[in-house]
């Protein structure tokens, strides 16, 4: 009976880091692979993630028409150049010029590091990085990184980009059920 449990846990932990994983390559620049990401992840998130896998869908369509040129142009609008909705979780925190947000990035590197995680070029607080590190934490390392560092940045991003029109919101929406089903504060207090 408790191998049984474990297996479940395992298979349930291995689902959430595969979605994760997947979600998080999306922030980051168009390839040519881009939309084919986005359908493997419809399809790992479907049972567990309805609504998730809902927005996703959306997200695709609302792309699918572009060239990869204008989808490269729409990417690049929300989060490179002039950006919409900058990348960077600790601006949304502590404002763009904060002594706070560099020591925010100096404890994720250093608990990245501690971690062997590798962020590669990207700052630490970058939303792909974010999400990707989430994937390899248990639950409640990873409710503790969702509290402190996703959730309120991740509802800001949603906002502007919403307000915006912008299909990445959509994404962003997908974040923000995928963190609320599988890291809600709520389910940890119960």
């Amino acid at each position: 009976m408790l191998k049984d449990t474990i297996n479940i846990k395992n298979t349930i932990e291995t689902n959430r880091q595969a979605v994760l994983e997947k979600i998080a390559i999306l922030f980051d620049y168009p390839t040519s692979s881009y939309l084919e990401t986005a359908e493997d992840l419809v399809n790992k998130s479907r049972d567990k993630y309805p609504e998730l896998s809902k927005l996703l869908v959306e997200f695709i369509d609302a792309l699918k028409p572009l060239s990869p040129e204008e989808q490269e142009e729409v990417f690049t609008r929300t989060f490179d150049i002039a950006p919409i909705c900058v990348p960077y979780l600790s601006s949304y925190t502590f404002g763009e010029e904060s002594y706070e947000r560099g020591d925010l990035m100096a404890k994720l590197k250093e608990i990245y590091a501690i971690a062997g995680f590798q962020s590669g070029n990207e700052l630490p607080d970058h939303i792909r990085v974010t999400l990707s590190f989430l994937s390899t934490l248990d639950d409640q390392a990873g409710a503790d990184l969702v509290h402190y560092v996703l959730a309120k940045p991740i509802t800001e991003m949603f906002d502007k980009l919403k307000n915006a029109n912008n299909p990445y919101s959509l994404l962003m929406n997908a974040v923000i059920n995928l963190l609320e089903v599988d890291f809600s504060q709520e389910d940890r207090n119960a």
